[in-house]
């Protein structure tokens, strides 16, 4: 049966004829939260992997993302059965990909003729639920390898990233796309249609939504951001305002999200495919 159903979907994905059903939450004014659920065909869905380097200045927030990439990794290799388009983006680490062919298909777009759209303002920041993150902890390092040196603050993280790249725990396979560019990627949905997305990684208080392919741009251009909420992690340690646990932060920040931003969703709500085995 399940080599049946395979075929199946390899011929639906084939023809552009699969469709997904998403349970998008919400939430109300008062803060309550309800599920508005849509039909999107999978192969005009994408789903992009913000910042998730092999390090981080922070090693607090360091040792919290081996973890969250081999999520990560798990939920892209669903979304590939399903024939979702997969763009790594792991910020200012470019030149480290240079050679890829999935870097080099991405780089014509940059020069495509780029259709124009108003950019989104960032007011809404005034209403994010977490104070202004600073590291406290001073020291950042490789926490793939476990060496840990000295750096002076938060600020300095894209200072010397010449060692910098994307997590080893997340597979980036041959039809994937890796751009840190919201020009590409946007002329990437444009040329493919695609029109939902859905945005993983780090961190849901500062990139996820700034970055030039954030979910402030991309709202702006047109294009309708999904947050999975259980696949993200804030910038945050309970030493800073509001002087909470992770989790509760985190929680704070998926509020926020459904409230004030977009939808969000968790990962075991993505439709699972037969073609995907179990780890």
């Amino acid at each position: 049966m399940n080599k049946l159903f395979a075929l199946l979907v390899a011929f639906l994905l084939s023809n552009g004829l699969y469709s997904v059903e998403l349970p998008l939450r919400y939430r109300t004014e008062s803060g309550q939260p309800y599920v508005n659920s849509i039909e999107v065909d999978a192969d005009k869905v994408a789903v992009i992997v913000c910042d998730m380097w092999n390090m981080h200045p922070c090693k607090e927030l360091a040792d919290r993302s081996p973890s969250l990439a081999k999520e990560i990794n798990a939920f892209i290799r669903q979304a590939r059965s399903l024939g979702m388009h997969i763009i790594h983006a792991p910020s200012a680490t470019m030149q480290y990909y240079g050679d890829c062919e999935q870097r080099k298909k991405m780089v014509g777009y940059l020069n495509a003729s780029s259709r124009s759209y108003e950019s989104q303002n960032f007011s809404r920041r005034r209403l994010l639920p977490l104070g202004h993150f600073t590291c406290r902890c001073k020291t950042g390092g490789d926490f793939e390898n476990g060496a840990y040196s000295c750096d002076e603050s938060f600020s300095g993280i894209e200072k010397d990233l010449s060692n910098w790249k994307q997590s080893r725990y997340i597979t980036i396979e041959d039809g994937d796309y890796i751009s840190d560019d919201g020009k590409e990627i946007r002329q990437l949905f444009w040329n493919k249609g695609i029109q939902h997305f859905f945005i993983v990684g780090v961190h849901s208080n500062m990139c996820l939504i700034a970055r030039s392919f954030g979910v402030f741009e991309m709202q702006g251009a047109g294009f309708f951001p999904i947050v999975v909420r259980d696949l993200v992690d804030a910038a945050y340690t309970p030493d800073i305002d509001p002087y909470v646990s992770v989790d509760r932060a985190n929680e704070l920040m998926t509020e926020w999200f459904e409230k004030h931003v977009c939808p969000t969703i968790s990962f075991e709500e993505l439709p699972k495919s037969d073609t995907v085995e179990e780890d």
